[in-house]
């Protein structure tokens, strides 16, 4: 049993000496004692007094012993502490992603039998067209196609996509050429071209011209002598969406947005031919990612920026009280009045894009019923930062704060809730943390994911007891005297008395009581013991040093008498089962602390046997 201590050893002492020490001059180890003379006696001790002295501080430190759930922190203030981590994980899944091939060709061919004609002054049916003939058209030439991209296969936890990146070299490749039939014409200069991109595009990296605004620049070509040529590319670095990328029926398209060219060709003929009526070129630019034959092309993206709503439900275990308290708070009688419970909880988000907002609800049970019930926060919810380590405190003590014993955490969010201490003041056999119905969602803000890449926190908690405790703590410290058979069963008396003065320096009334138990663990009803209260010492909120524990301490008169209805029932004792039932009465307001500095200590200790003592050595 946990707390065997200096009080029990006290206790043995003192019966020790009250049934041994009238024997001393009484025997004398020199006679032959056999069997055939009867060593029953009557000493004749009626009225027999003996002073036992004084004990050493009796410190509560000994009495109060920690362990891993009861402990002590620097100021030597007792507290107790719960704990328990879970993990929790979401992941975003990826998308499908298509951007068509577009297709830019000015409204009017760029040749035609009317522009030959035109320029070369001749109105004959077939035209001879010698190699080396050129033609600018005397206007710039301009074009206008769409850009559609379409994401598809979208999952439900995705309610927005703001901004797409693609992976690394997802570029869009230009390609000039012209469409003809029967004719050699070929590109000789491009001049001042300029490919306007829509604005959800930014494109970087360019070759074969600049990029500015969206506007992509192409470096003037001479002699070119080409029909069809790739004249730049440039990176799509992001795709943005912005209150266009609301997710409908999980699809989503880009529709409708434009993609202009102008600019300047001279065009020159490589062979000899005959330009008919009928004959036309076309020109063409070709914008595409991927390969130049498909109409449209799947892309890979890096990550999206948007807004999600994964289902998060973490489930931390339950928080074990009774299973893990100490001795002295098992009893059915334990109430704990504590002015500032608090409960830790911090989670590892450094690997989290997305602010969370979370509240909880705390439920003890005992006995398979639920007994309290306390909200945190009192109302709406707190909330985790992305990308870092949260702590967040919820306590009850306004003026006081956070209790931490190893020191509140510098950044920590701060919550303070009025009853946390109505989970405990009967003690529960567990307290429930409820976090499911959407306790934790992330915070609707845009953040960026990866994707099919799973996002884990751990979380977990400290839930922290400090006894700094109002009126109304009552904790029950139980302990045993055992195997006194041994020793009493060859002798027999009426009672005992036992005063002295004790000094205590605990701000508890201390009620102590004890029962008699025979050999086979029945109690003996004819021995009553009376019980003894000690007076509590004057309530501190902390102590600047021993000696002011010791001006806080107050003596106590006590006397704890044993009656013994029956003189024999002496012999059946084997045990006393001890409780002490410690209680804070103080009426004025203030709060008191537990402090493994606190002691006991018994002075002037008197014993006084009533009746007379029987002893048999037979």
């Amino acid at each position: 049993m946990k707390g065997r201590n200096t009080l029990t050893q006290l206790s043995k002492l003192c019966l020790a000496l009250t049934f041994c020490l009238p024997l001393a001059g009484c025997v004398d180890d020199s006679y032959n004692l056999d069997n055939d003379i009867d060593l029953t006696m009557g000493l004749g001790a009626k009225g027999l007094q003996l002073k036992l002295g004084s004990t050493e501080k009796i410190m509560l430190a000994d009495i109060l012993e920690v362990d891993d759930n009861l402990k002590t922190d620097a100021s030597n203030l007792y507290y107790l502490v719960e704990s328990g981590e879970s993990e929790s994980d979401f992941t975003i899944n990826s998308v499908s992603a298509y951007i068509n091939k577009s297709l830019l060709t000015p409204e009017q061919e760029i040749l035609n039998y009317s522009t030959i004609a035109s320029a070369t002054g001749l109105s004959i049916s077939s035209i001879p067209i010698s190699a080396g003939f050129e033609y600018t058209p005397g206007e710039m030439v301009i074009a206008k196609d769409n850009i559609d991209i379409t994401f598809e296969n979208v999952g439900d936890e995705i309610k927005q996509i703001t901004s797409v990146k693609p992976v690394d070299g997802t570029s869009f490749k230009l390609y000039l050429s012209l469409e003809q039939n029967g004719t050699d014409f070929a590109f000789k200069n491009v001049e001042g071209l300029k490919i306007t991109f829509p604005d959800y595009l930014k494109l970087t990296n360019p070759t074969g011209g600049t990029i500015t605004d969206n506007v992509f620049t192409i470096n003037d070509m001479t002699n070119l002598n080409s029909n069809g040529l790739y004249i730049g590319e440039a990176v799509v670095s992001s795709v943005y969406l912005g209150e266009d990328g609301i997710v409908t029926n999980n699809t989503l398209t880009l529709e409708d947005a434009s993609v202009t060219m102008s600019g300047t060709f001279t065009l020159t003929t490589l062979s000899d031919f005959a330009f008919d009526e009928g004959d036309v070129v076309t020109l063409h630019l070709t914008i595409f990612v991927g390969e130049f034959a498909d109409d449209k092309t799947q892309i890979s993206i890096d990550n999206v920026t948007g807004r999600f709503d994964p289902e998060v439900d973490p489930e931390i275990s339950n928080i074990t009280v009774m299973e893990n308290l100490p001795d002295f708070l098992q009893d059915d009688d334990v109430t704990v009045a504590v002015a500032n419970p608090t409960l830790k909880l911090f989670a590892d988000m450094r690997d989290i894009p997305a602010a969370f907002n979370l509240s909880a609800s705390l439920i003890s049970h005992k006995d398979n019923n639920a007994i309290a019930t306390v909200n945190l926060p009192e109302s709406g919810a707190v909330t985790m930062a992305a990308n870092s380590y949260n702590t967040t405190y919820f306590y009850q003590d306004a003026a006081a704060g956070p209790y931490d014993p190893e020191g509140v955490v510098s950044g920590a969010t701060l919550a303070q809730v009025d009853n946390i201490s109505s989970l405990i003041s009967t003690l529960p056999d567990y307290i429930e943390v409820d976090l499911g119905d959407d306790r934790i969602t992330i915070v609707d803000e845009d953040f960026t994911v990866e994707m099919d890449r799973t996002y884990r926190t751990s979380l977990g908690y400290d839930l922290y007891v400090p006894f700094a405790f109002e009126n109304g703590l009552k904790i029950v410290y139980t302990d045993s005297v055992s195997d006194m058979n041994e020793d009493l069963k060859d002798y027999e008396a009426e009672g005992i008395i036992v005063t002295a003065t004790i000094f205590n320096t605990i701000p508890l009334e201390l009620v102590a009581s004890a029962v008699a138990v025979d050999v086979d663990g029945n109690v003996l009803p004819g021995i009553t013991i009376t019980p003894a209260t000690v007076a509590p010492a004057k309530a501190a909120e902390a102590y600047a040093s021993e000696a002011e524990i010791i001006a806080n301490g107050v003596n106590t008169d006590v006397e704890l008498t044993m009656t013994l209805a029956d003189p024999s029932d002496l012999k059946l004792l084997d045990k006393l089962r001890l409780t002490i039932a410690a209680e804070s009465v103080q009426t004025n307001g203030e709060n008191g602390i537990l402090s493994s500095q606190q002691y006991l200590q018994v002075n002037d200790m008197r014993l006084k046997l009533t009746g007379n003592i029987v002893a048999n050595f037979n």
